[in-house]
């Protein structure tokens, strides 16, 4: 009897781990998370933070590590609390892509292809033009892709100027820990991009 009532016991509570093994499992050693709203979905890591407004959507990564703004040419900022080592934000705009085109470079730009500042982009299932802007390792990417007449995504993607061999410094930011490098960041950003699905 008393036998019987140990091997119950064991029983039980091995179930009782197994079962929260499962929940943990679920909530916590997941990888990947599915985004879907402002007509696009993708697949995300999940150490991605996802922030959405009534028009975008931003994509985040920051790892705690007081620093100087790479950025402050003039040196008289307070310095900054953390490094944003990811910074991706999708908007999908209801206007043709000249039109869009316009809006945002100007209306005397002309999207002509002029490498390392206006390049054609594809992957997947997507193609357009990406521009660069930036100086000194400070600036960001602009994707603009046309889905259909009246419809066109934009994809801006921040440079992470701690990163570039300008800096300094930039040696010292790829060792702290949890930081995304940049080659995982490329990574992350591909791999967003290829899942990437459009309500046309």
């Amino acid at each position: 009897m008393k036998k019987s009532f140990i091997y119950s016991s064991v029983f039980i509570f091995l179930v009782l781990i197994g079962v929260l093994f499962f929940v943990y499992s679920e909530n916590h050693l997941q990888t990947e998370k599915k985004y879907s709203g402002n007509d696009v979905s993708f697949i995300y890591p999940n150490d991605i933070a996802v922030e959405e407004t009534d028009e975008e959507v931003i994509l985040s990564h920051t790892v705690p590590f007081v620093h100087q703004d790479p950025c402050d040419f003039q040196g008289d900022g307070e310095g900054l609390q953390e490094i944003r080592d990811f910074d991706v934000t999708l908007k999908v705009i209801e206007n043709s892509f000249p039109e869009v085109i316009k809006q945002n470079e100007g209306e005397s730009f002309e999207l002509q292809v002029s490498p390392g500042f206006v390049d054609e982009y594809s992957l997947g299932d997507i193609s357009g033009y990406k521009i660069t802007k930036g100086v000194e390792g400070c600036g960001y990417f602009t994707y603009y892709i046309p889905l259909e007449e009246s419809k066109t995504l934009i994809i801006t993607r921040s440079f992470v100027p701690e990163f570039n061999p300008i800096n300094t410094n930039f040696e010292t930011y790829l060792t702290v820990f949890d930081v995304i490098i940049p080659t995982k960041e490329e990574e992350i950003f591909q791999s967003i991009v290829s899942s990437l699905k459009v309500n046309r």
